[in-house]
């Protein structure tokens, strides 16, 4: 299984597709790992070099030591460095917004192009504060049940709308 050594922690990878196409990243969100994007992967793949990775602290990567929210830029900047790779198309999901807003921070040369998928990137000025607050007034308290339909809260989920 192929691991680049990041910052202290080992990071896994896999790169799938195209090997002389353009380079596409896919970043996925909390509660995910490489395998988010398995049916992304057969249809970019004919086109494109596609790398997926388990983010630090999940799936097969390790999160050893202490490290703080920009560690997910520092590795996502360092796994291109360890590839080779000098631009990538980035599509990100939830959390892996975070990772791409650190690359931006770190090394925006790198990012050919974006695709931001339901994340906020990390976005925590005054004004975001503000509307998430507005939001939970709006909406009340609900938790989840404020936010999901009842039909998903009551039928079975399918695999294969999951991502």
């Amino acid at each position: 299984m192929p691991f680049a050594d990041l910052d202290g922690s080992r990071i896994y990878y896999e790169q799938h597709g195209n090997p002389d196409g353009d380079h596409v990243v896919f970043v996925h969100g909390a509660g995910g790992n490489a395998l988010s994007w398995w049916q992304q992967l057969p249809v970019f793949g004919e086109r494109y070099r596609c790398t997926v990775y388990d983010a630090r602290g999940w799936g097969r990567s390790l999160a050893l030591g202490e490290h703080d929210r920009g560690v997910f830029g520092r590795d996502l900047a360092g796994l291109l460095e360890h590839l080779d790779i000098d631009r990538a198309h980035v599509i990100a999901q939830s959390m892996g917004g975070r990772a791409v807003a650190g690359l931006l921070r770190l090394a925006p040369e790198r990012a050919r192009s974006l695709v931001l998928c339901g994340t906020n990137a990390g976005a925590t000025n005054d004004r975001v504060r503000e509307l998430q607050a507005a939001l939970r007034v709006e909406r009340g308290d609900g938790g989840l049940r404020a936010h999901v339909t009842e039909s998903k809260l009551t039928q079975p989920t399918n695999r294969e709308v999951l991502y």
